[in-house]
């Protein structure tokens, strides 16, 4: 690590302060995990360390019928969380198959969203969950949806001097999800596809599904067309259930890369969508 300055931020707000004063210059670094990857990262000029923030940026909390999860929580930490695993199993899917123990006991899931990969792990659990994201700056707070912080590889709509907060999602009585992802193994590895998938069943037929899915597009993306043909649906359809299928891979625009091709790509799209249906069924009440 070649930073010229390194400061150790003692909550959120000095770091968004930091960030306004070095501008791009400026990288904020928690667990580290993705920013030691990251190209040019190593070179900064200057590092924001988060890792000394305490407080509600690393804690899990519920309130109100809401969860909040802080930016800086930890894999672990979610991947041992009962209230995680209960309102949104999704993400407790996600965070229990990423990396090691080693990964997931110092990365955090501020720090994989902000990596802004299409293949990042959290990302389509909490789309599926409609989450919103909390983000600060020294000009106050605001709130978006997780699925609208995408704009490319790599990229957000976050100002440089803006931080992420937290993470707030709704608890659904009646509702569960589920996460799944393909890679050339079980662990230790980035995802070739991924998909999440939540809903209810109300008199035996699917409610309020969502459904988002990672490493498919320059963004992990919602698939609308997917949910608007599960929506209102029997299990048993395995009519509805092929065109989900074909749904998915049309939502999709994957690329060839070192770790998979388009083709296949596709072709798992529609592998998961059954997949991921049959663990959320399994799931609901």
């Amino acid at each position: 690590m070649n930073a010229t300055r390194i400061f150790r931020a003692t909550d959120l707000p000095e770091a968004a302060k930091l960030l306004r004063k070095y501008g791009k210059a400026a990288r904020l670094m928690a667990g580290g995990t993705d920013l030691m990857l990251a190209p040019g990262a190593p070179n900064a000029e200057v590092l924001v360390d988060l890792s000394t923030v305490g407080g509600s940026a690393g804690e899990i909390r519920s309130r109100d019928g809401m969860i909040s999860v802080g930016a800086l929580v930890t894999f672990q930490q979610i991947a041992e969380s009962d209230l995680i695993r209960s309102s949104l199993a999704a993400l407790w899917d996600a965070a229990r198959a990423m990396g090691s123990l080693q990964i997931r006991s110092r990365g955090t899931i501020g720090g994989n969203i902000m990596n802004a990969s299409p293949a990042g792990d959290s990302i389509p659990p909490l789309m599926a969950g409609a989450a919103r994201a909390n983000i600060l700056s020294m000009d106050g707070t605001r709130s978006l949806p997780v699925s609208k912080l995408f704009t490319g590889p790599g990229r957000t709509v976050l100002r440089n001097d803006e931080v992420l907060e937290s993470i707030v999602f709704p608890v659904v009585n009646g509702t569960s999800s589920a996460f799944l992802r393909i890679g050339s193994r079980s662990h230790h590895i980035i995802s070739k596809v991924s998909m999440a998938m939540a809903g209810r069943l109300v008199d035996g037929r699917l409610r309020q599904v969502r459904v988002a899915m990672g490493a498919v597009a320059p963004t992990p993306i919602l698939a609308p067309m997917v949910q608007a043909v599960l929506e209102n649906t029997s299990p048993t359809d395995t009519g509805a259930l092929d065109a989900a299928a074909r749904a998915a891979a049309a939502s999709a625009d994957p690329i060839d890369d070192i770790r998979s091709t388009r083709q296949y790509r596709l072709d798992m799209c529609r592998e998961l969508t059954r997949m991921v249906l049959q663990e959320l069924l399994q799931r609901l009440p």
